[in-house]
């Protein structure tokens, strides 16, 4: 296990940062932009992106913001972390952070670990990450670029936090500090980079696994909404990850689970499995899944069928891709059956091998231009999928792998659901139609700051972030 440490300055400060933007107007930003008052960019020329969906500066700006400031907002609601009191603001903030790997029959899944003040005993937060369609864009290559970038990413974060605020130079230097982030390849990172906040702000380790088929895992298929193959293989990793814990002895015997878009279906089903475990079900204090597609039979059906736009068209070849091949190569999923002449073609998208963005640019060769995923399928496919009766072997495969398909009802008394009612990436009737199958509780910060342009499963994250580092566990 590869291990290096960090020194992100001040506590105070990372609750600080950004807190004048709020009232500083789109408009007015690009004016400044154009008329120099930001030095060497012009407007729109930064392009930040997360989950894959590419976000205006501004916007970017204000999603700090709301993660700076909003903290204090949600903590009046929902009450302050007990570790806080522990946290002085002159607490220099060390962070160990761990590459780590756990074998797997054959194959070796990796993974990365954010561990805050690691004198002291904490709770462990496994997280489960949003879509990543790159096999390397994973959590543990976080670590390769802080291993050779290590003082450059210190003195980023520092300055971040500790820049006196003045509107115009604060922006200023924002923008070159993203162009920093966008060189170091931390700009592929946002998720992990909040959660290093996270860490620091609750004082809860961070466990973040590699998918299987992605990192050290990469030759093999990557299961996406597989559930039974995605819930054996990383709770073998969990387990690998708590006797390492358990030997050093900086953890608390409490086990939290959570995870966003993809993490959160992942999340899903990764706590019933750990229900399982006899290593770790005794720790297993909390599960708040987020944003995640629960529900595929029914609401992420509807956008594989629907003659409408969608952000993600990657999404139906990679889901058709992994109940293929994760699936024991099920011929109704085959590159012909569902995706005709263009089959091979269509895969080769998914492989792993591009970002999402470049998928979808791609993958526009077989929709006449239009991001409607249904023009990806063949007729017969989309008749199957389209069946009003949900009676047919290739809904049957999508009922079977339902986020809350088997979901123990024991496990809803310490699972939370977590969504922006208005996501237009995984809609929130997802989570609607998960809590009327196990009797959860939906929570949401919709009433928070609220960039008007931004999309809303991005601020959903941003929220969700908020949400579980305020809340009292």
């Amino acid at each position: 296990m590869d291990k290096i440490c960090m020194n992100f300055g001040k506590t105070e400060n990372v609750r600080g940062i950004l807190k004048g933007i709020a009232g500083f107007e789109r408009e007015a930003f690009h004016a400044a932009l154009k008329e120099g008052h930001i030095e060497g960019a012009e407007a729109g020329s930064v392009k930040p992106s997360l989950f894959g969906i590419e976000i205006d500066f501004y916007d970017f700006a204000k999603m700090v913001h709301t993660f700076a400031v909003g903290l204090e907002e949600v903590k009046k609601e929902y009450g302050t972390s007990p570790t806080e009191a522990e946290l002085k603001d002159d607490w220099i903030a060390d962070i160990h952070f761990e590459k780590t790997q756990a074998a797997y029959g054959e194959r070796t899944l990796s993974g990365l670990v954010i561990n805050p003040y690691p004198q002291k005993k904490k709770p462990l937060f496994l997280y489960t990450h949003a879509t990543q369609l790159k096999k390397s864009l994973v959590p543990s290559s976080f670590f390769d670029i802080i291993v050779e970038l290590k003082e450059d990413i210190e003195n980023l974060i520092k300055e971040l936090m500790e820049f006196e605020w003045n509107i115009f130079e604060y922006i200023k230097h924002l923008e070159k500090a993203w162009k920093k982030l966008q060189e170091t390849q931390l700009a592929d990172h946002l998720e992990v980079i909040f959660l290093i906040f996270f860490a620091m702000e609750k004082g809860y380790s961070v466990v973040m696994p590699d998918y299987p088929g992605m990192g050290m895992d990469s030759k093999a298929e990557h299961p996406y909404v597989v559930a039974e193959n995605l819930t054996d293989t990383i709770c073998r990793f969990a387990e690998s990850v708590i006797v390492e814990q358990k030997k050093v002895e900086n953890w608390n015997n409490e086990l939290y689970v959570g995870g966003y878009s993809q993490g959160g279906y992942v999340a899903m089903v990764v706590t019933e499995g750990i229900s399982k475990s006899t290593l770790l079900k005794d720790s297993l204090k909390k599960s708040w899944p987020a944003g995640g597609p629960y529900s595929l039979s029914e609401a992420m059906r509807k956008l594989m069928i629907a003659d409408a736009d969608y952000f993600c068209l990657f999404f139906l070849p990679l889901t058709i891709r992994a109940f293929y091949y994760c699936c024991g190569e099920n011929k109704l999923f085959s590159p012909e059956s569902a995706f005709g002449e263009n089959g091979e073609a269509v895969f080769k998208y998914v492989d792993g091998s591009v970002i999402g963005s470049e998928a979808d640019k791609g993958l526009l060769a077989f929709t006449d231009g239009k991001k409607i995923p249904s023009k990806l399928l063949t007729p017969e496919l989309k008749e199957l999928l389209s069946d009003p009766n949900g009676d047919n072997d290739v809904i049957r495969v999508l009922i079977e792998n339902n986020g809350f398909a088997t979901y123990p009802k024991e496990l809803s008394k310490i699972t939370t659901l977590f969504h922006h009612q208005k996501d237009p990436v995984v809609p929130y009737e997802n989570a609607v139609i998960a809590q009327e199958h196990l009797n959860v509780k939906i929570e949401g910060l919709e009433h928070l700051l609220e960039p008007k342009n931004m999309n809303k499963h991005i601020l959903g994250f941003v929220h969700y972030m908020l949400y579980i580092a305020a809340k009292k566990y």
